[in-house]
């Protein structure tokens, strides 16, 4: 739980069995390849912030090769720049911290989602999404 000033914030979380389909996989490993393209430039050019990140990303053509949808590319410059941030603040503890690199395939976004009639949709194309069937509790 969470306290923050007057109000409590309550979180539950429920464990989702789920067994991705193929593309629902390369969209994972499209989102990590563009966030450690993003970790790159970001180490490269020393940007931590998304606005320079972003800025940074235009000499090497963007994040125009990955052929995913528009806010899953600010979200991988977003998730970079945390990952940047924390990487900067603990190299100024630990000089022997190692550079950044996502391994596992993932996908981070806050934006298009749906719940509807027990699945949950996640944007895949402009006006196409996939059906994730969510347990009926």
């Amino acid at each position: 739980m969470e306290h923050s000033g007057s109000l409590l914030n309550a979180m539950k979380s429920v464990q989702q069995r789920y067994v991705p389909t193929p593309e629902v996989l390369s969209m994972f490993d499209q989102f990590r390849q563009m966030l450690n393209k993003c970790i790159q430039v970001g180490l490269e050019t020393n940007m931590t912030s998304i606005q320079s990140l972003s800025i940074a990303l235009r000499p090497y053509g963007g994040l125009k090769e990955y052929r995913m949808m528009s806010y899953y590319k600010y979200c991988a410059v977003s998730s970079a720049v945390g990952i940047l941030s924390n990487y900067h603040k603990s190299k100024r503890k630990n000089p022997k911290t190692k550079e950044p690199y996502v391994r596992q395939p993932h996908l981070t976004t806050c934006y298009g989602l749906k719940i509807k009639n027990g699945n949950f949709f996640l944007p895949f194309k402009c006006h196409e999404r996939i059906p994730i069937p969510l347990n009926p509790y």
